[in-house]
């Protein structure tokens, strides 16, 4: 009788080394992946979901936030700069001087020259109605312009998360940084809702962000070392505004009398405003050297006053810009003494 013959027992094919470390690697990100998911939702079930981190401060991503969630319909007037112009200008104030007015504040905490010509060009391409454009600067945001900035951020992915409505999710996974999200988590709901927390996060709907601290901080700003740049950024700033054919106007922010008395005397005192309108020079935008100057008490630091004092600014502004201001403005200009009987000061 014939015997049949068996096959030996197939195995099971073996993962190759190579194999099974891709294996880990997707199983390893899968899991981190499921982890950030479950750490957003939670934080944001209790109000305390940070935005992406686009740059290293949470002031500036806090502000791309605010953009996302609303920008203003139609705006006809941009104000940029850094954070005297995101606390300063008081939208408003300046609407109820000149109701025609239409202000986005696009103002982002710390921007110096060079940042601030980026975000003037992203936003006059995004924002087609925006006839004037406002930067309110101190003379630290003419300094350290050669330097690399950390709290810079990719344009492209800012477009794409407030323009494009990109998934919030791309960016927190691309900028996942887990010691940065704690510590932004333990203070956002707090700096989002007071304008008198430390270093608030509250905005208005104009993207102002209104400061009242009870406390001052001294001048806490020291000397301002002016970098060549920063005014070559300038005046590349001119240039492309005018090309759009959108007005430019550079106003500096009232200054701390101490920390004029200490730092800004001297050479200084001619150098900066000369450098100012040596980089506007034949490009059809304005310097607007306001002369109106608040009380020390209204400072909180060298180069920032309360919200209490903006509104006052805010119409010294208008004034000073010539066009935006009604005769309603003017005249209370005049009142405060803040402009001659003839009308705007003179540049």
């Amino acid at each position: 009788m014939a015997t049949l013959a068996t096959s030996p027992t197939a195995s099971a094919p073996r993962l190759k080394p190579m194999q099974r470390y891709l294996l880990a690697m997707l199983a390893g990100a899968s899991l981190t992946f499921c982890a950030l998911a479950a750490i957003l939702v939670l934080l944001k079930a209790y109000d305390a979901l940070p935005p992406p981190q686009f740059s290293n401060s949470v002031c500036i991503d806090e502000k791309l936030h605010s953009m996302r969630t609303g920008i203003p319909a139609d705006p006809n007037l941009l104000i940029i700069g850094s954070s005297v112009a995101w606390r300063h200008f008081n939208s408003p104030a300046a609407i109820a001087a000149e109701p025609s007015l239409r202000p986005f504040n696009a103002g982002l905490c710390g921007a110096k020259m060079t940042q601030v010509r980026r975000v003037a060009t992203w936003l006059t391409t995004r924002l087609p109605t925006v006839r004037r454009v406002l930067l309110i600067a101190s003379p630290l945001d003419f300094t350290d312009c050669t330097k690399s900035d950390p709290s810079q951020f990719d344009v492209l992915d800012a477009d794409a998360y407030i323009f494009g409505k990109a998934s919030p999710a791309r960016f927190y996974a691309r900028y996942f940084d887990p010691v940065t999200l704690a510590q932004n988590a333990g203070m956002i709901r707090a700096a989002r809702s007071s304008m008198v927390a430390p270093d608030p996060l509250f905005q208005n709907s104009f993207g102002d962000a209104p400061n009242q601290p009870d406390r001052s901080r001294g001048l806490f700003y020291g000397a301002a070392k002016l970098d060549p740049t920063c005014f070559a950024a300038l005046r590349q700033t001119a240039r492309a505004l005018e090309r759009k054919g959108v007005g430019f106007d550079v106003a500096i922010t009232p200054l701390h009398p101490a920390w004029v008395s200490r730092f800004g005397g001297g050479a200084f005192a001619t150098e900066f405003p000369n450098n100012i309108r040596a980089s506007l020079a034949g490009t059809g935008a304005r310097y607007d050297a306001t002369r109106y100057q608040p009380d020390p008490g209204a400072f909180y630091d060298a180069i920032h006053i309360r919200w209490s004092a903006t509104a006052a600014y805010t119409r010294s502004l208008l004034v000073e810009a010539g066009p935006w201001a009604g005769p309603d403005t003017i005249v209370a200009a005049r009142a405060m003494g803040l402009t001659g009987s003839a009308g705007p000061a003179a540049r």
